[in-house]
């Protein structure tokens, strides 16, 4: 009798009170820079008059627990309030990284993605470093609440609005919420699971697909393509910190996010919000944003993230968001840029729409003069300022909007100098490059308390020191080939020199014609060429610039995933505003090569990615580049090239250990390795780390194999002999 009753009462608690926790955030600040002492701070949300939020436990992870706690109440609407707690912990010494957690019963009851909610604890934790190496660090700070509410039926997008105050770089993914330290809550699937789905092949808000959800590891981005079943849903997700320390990223901590979705039906629709601006702009810019809805109902926007507290916001010709006059917003990192618009049908269901932008906001560009002089080009800018001026060259003209990010990736232009600002001037030698071309110049400046200014104006000059240029250096399947023009009436024949990697010169060819084709290069090695026009008695009339071929390389990088670079030492520029694409060609063999796609390199620079899915051990992809490139309007030339012919070979070191005994020494070696046994008629193949052919051994029989022509690194060395496959890693000092 005595237990009933206490379920009795208990279930009329719940009844009362309705539900308990909807979504916690957990989030740490460093406050002291001499000792190790952080505020720790709990947002939850929680449905009005539920039972109250703050009866857990917070765990701090050296052995010290809190549980008693002012709690910080607001309502937000009829339904929600917001529950905030905050509270100080010192640890004792540094250098140790700390699991800060907190728990409390129970979740809000009636969630379809895990079983029996309502019974379940509710558990949220965050990682901290307390390395002093690492200086001052805070987690990333969450600008939106954790709690949403989606439409069935149609597409819902949340973001969570996040910076780091230190300036660490962030990424996301999705976990499983937990009960406890240990243990995931029971029975937890993702909200687009076929349960919730009357057609699942259908469940996307086209209708034509099935449903899906995901977030974006860079914005943080939540999509859900689309709602099912009506009801709540939880999500978890972390939000990692990273920090760039001697050249590499190391993870220093994460936060999690724990929230719930509300789905309801409706008649609603979504309304829209779209950023239009560029994601480079230059202070008291403005960044133009639309917003519509297709219902005609009223919306209200607003931003999300650290850049909001800091600016001004109008609405003329839809919706601006003007910067203020204020060069303290500059720095090197981007902001993460969210604006979120909300409708207000007269009936039913609000619903929200995000947009998501990396801005990067840089300082009013400086003024630049240039002067030709004889050999040498002089560029001058006002010398008042601080910092340092980054100078900038591209043959040929390109005018993009001067607040650009990645100059050099999707622009064309080469870093040729960096200088003091009080230096005033630069003067760029200009006696190596092509006759004819087009030298167009900007710089920018590098402010001294981070970020740089926008690029100044171009300014243009043509080279007219020399009449011999090289138009041509395309590779085919075994040579280069290479051409040229000059008119001269006294020429009689051309030395065409190639420059190796170390800058040695050799001659390898005289010709009486304006081309050649180099049959002895290697074409996977970095050449130059240079032209020599003589007269018949061997006078030398002209030299030309050098010239080096464009060279591709190819690399699996992640799973599934081919990515492509290519460039080279060109005079000309590969980057041609009147044919900004560059054609990806791809087959089995040189022979088998057919157009796959053309890339706009002002869009994604000299680089392209193939999702080529999970291919058969032993596998080759080959790929070729055909180029366009430009001297500039002084010229009419067509510079169309062949890159080199890459190729790649799918190696899986997991497959094979058919054998443990088959073991080979010594392992790091220097000039061979020995096998335990003696082999006879194998197939040896040697492969770099990212699986290209670096030797091959065919029918070799013996105990010893010599290997004193590769170079030091590391290496995937797999034997095929008796027919079996054995893989070993070997590394060469």
């Amino acid at each position: 009798m005595k237990y009933l009753l206490t379920f009795v009462l208990a279930t009329l608690w719940l009844n009362v009170y309705c539900t308990h926790i909807n979504s916690v955030d957990i989030s740490v600040e460093r406050i002291s820079s001499t000792s190790f002492t952080y505020r720790v701070t709990l947002t939850s949300i929680g449905d009005t008059g539920a039972i109250p939020f703050g009866q857990g436990v917070l765990d701090f992870g050296d052995g010290a627990t809190s549980e008693e706690f002012d709690v910080e109440t607001v309502s937000i609407s009829d339904e929600f309030e917001v529950h905030t707690i905050s509270v100080e912990h010192t640890y004792a010494a540094g250098g140790q990284n700390y699991i800060i957690s907190y728990s409390e019963e129970n979740r809000d009851g009636d969630i379809l993605n895990m079983e029996n909610s309502v019974n379940t604890p509710f558990y949220i934790e965050v990682m901290i470093s307390t390395d002093p190496f690492l200086g001052m660090n805070s987690t990333p700070i969450l600008t939106a609440l954790p709690i949403d509410f989606a439409a069935q039926y149609l597409k819902f997008a949340q973001n969570p609005g996040a910076y780091d105050p230190d300036g660490d770089s962030i990424s996301y993914k999705l976990v499983t919420p937990k009960q406890n330290g240990e243990d995931e809550v029971f029975g937890y699937v993702l909200p687009n699971d076929p349960r919730f789905y009357a057609d699942f092949s259908r469940g996307n808000s086209e209708q034509t697909d099935v449903p899906t959800f995901n977030i974006d590891k860079v914005s943080g981005s939540l999509l859900w393509d689309a709602p099912g079943e009506v009801g709540k849903y939880s999500v978890a997700y972390i939000v990692e910190e990273w920090r760039k320390i001697d050249g590499n990223w190391i993870k220093i901590g994460y936060l999690t996010r724990d929230m719930l979705i509300n789905v309801e039906a409706t008649d609603n629709s979504t309304p829209y919000i779209d950023i239009i601006s560029d994601n480079c702009l230059v202070v008291n810019d403005t960044a133009k944003v639309t917003a519509s809805d297709v219902n005609g109902d009223s919306i209200s926007w607003n931003g999300i993230g650290e850049l909001f507290d800091k600016t001004l916001f109008t609405e003329e010709d839809g919706i601006n968001f003007l910067f203020s006059e204020n060069s303290d917003l500059v720095r090197d990192d981007y902001y993460d840029l969210v604006f979120r618009v909300q409708d207000y049908p007269q009936n039913g269901l609000s619903l929200s729409d995000y947009a998501y932008q990396q801005l990067t906001i840089k300082e009013i560009a400086p003024e630049l003069t240039i002067t030709r002089e004889s050999e040498t080009v002089l560029l001058e800018w006002d010398e008042s300022t601080s910092g340092t001026i980054e100078i900038w060259r591209k043959v040929g003209s390109y005018n993009p909007t001067n607040c650009v990010v990645d100059i050099n990736k999707t622009t064309g232009y080469q870093l040729i100098g960096e200088v003091g600002v009080s230096t005033g001037s630069f003067t760029d030698d200009i006696t190596e490059q092509a006759s004819g071309a087009q030298l167009c110049y900007r710089i920018a400046r590098k402010l001294s308390s981070g970020g740089e200014t926008a690029l100044s104006d171009e300014l243009c000059i043509v080279n007219e020191s020399q009449s011999l240029i090289i138009t041509q250096l395309s590779s085919t399947e075994d040579a280069i080939q290479i051409a040229w023009q000059y008119e001269n009436p006294e020429t009689s024949e051309y030395d065409v020199y190639r420059i190796e990697e170390d800058g040695s010169m050799e001659l390898i060819g005289t010709t009486q014609s304006s081309g050649f084709s180099d049959q002895t290069a290697d074409l996977s090695i970095p050449y130059q060429y240079q032209i020599i026009a003589k007269t018949s008695d061997g006078t030398e009339l002209e030299t030309s610039a050098k010239a080096g071929n464009v060279l591709l390389q190819v690399e699996n990088k992640t799973e599934g995933m081919i990515t492509l670079t290519w460039g080279g030492e060109t005079p000309w520029s590969l980057y041609n505003p009147d044919f900004t694409n560059h054609v990806v060609y791809r087959g089995d063999s040189f022979g088998q090569l057919t157009e796959l796609e053309e890339v706009n390199v002002f869009e994604n620079g000299l680089t392209f990615d193939e999702e080529i899915g999970k291919r058969e051990d032993g596998e080759t992809i080959c790929y070729r580049i055909l180029t366009n490139g430009t001297y500039g309007e002084s010229s009419n030339i067509v510079l169309n090239n062949f890159s080199n012919t890459a190729c790649f070979e799918f190696v899986y070191t997991d497959i094979i250990r058919e054998v443990s005994n088959q073991i080979v020494y010594p392992n790091p070696f220097t000039e061979g390795i020995r096998f335990q046994s003696l082999i006879t008629n194998a197939n040896i193949h040697i492969y770099s780390t990212d699986g290209k052919t670096v030797q091959v051994f065919d029918d070799f029989s013996g105990i010893q194999l010599d290997l004193p022509s590769i170079q030091p690194g590391n290496y995937i060395m797999m034997v095929q002999v008796d027919g079996k496959r054995f893989i070993h890693r070997i590394v060469k000092d």
